[in-house]
């Protein structure tokens, strides 16, 4: 909790706001890039199968 008031005196509380919606946005991203690489290889293993 200290260091996170620190951060809060230093570059303000908009700027902190804006940098925690950034790094969720690229872990949502990242976590779909990843869904969407595991959802093409089960087709792909799918349609070797057959």
């Amino acid at each position: 909790a200290y260091n996170l008031k620190r951060v809060i005196n230093i570059i303000g509380t908009e700027k902190l706001t804006e940098y925690f919606k950034a790094r969720i946005l690229l872990l949502f991203l990242s976590i779909t890039e990843n869904k969407q690489k595991w959802v093409q290889n089960v087709i792909l293993s799918c349609s070797n199968v057959a």
